[in-house]
């Protein structure tokens, strides 16, 4: 399955992006939203399992006008157990 980090032009900016797809072909696609810690692995994990079911996920940078993301280091600790 084909992934990569992509980069979007925006009127104010370029936006970071992951996007994941099936093998070649026309697929459905889906707008992946990130949560307050950013576009990062555990993200591209998710957007990955959505692709290997037959779509094509963009999951881009909410934040980009920020940085790139992700902005930091994201550490264990910083993350809620729900």
């Amino acid at each position: 399955m084909p992934s990569a980090n992509v980069d979007i032009s925006t009127p104010d900016g370029v936006a970071n992006a992951y996007l994941a797809r099936p093998d070649e072909g026309a697929h459905p696609g889906v707008l992946f939203l990130m949560d307050a810690y950013g576009v990062r692995p555990a993200i591209h994990e998710m957007a990955d399992r959505i692709a290997d079911a037959g779509y094509l996920v963009l999951a881009p940078n909410l934040f980009y006008r920020a940085g790139r993301s992700p902005l930091g280091e994201l550490r264990r600790a910083d993350v809620l157990s729900v």
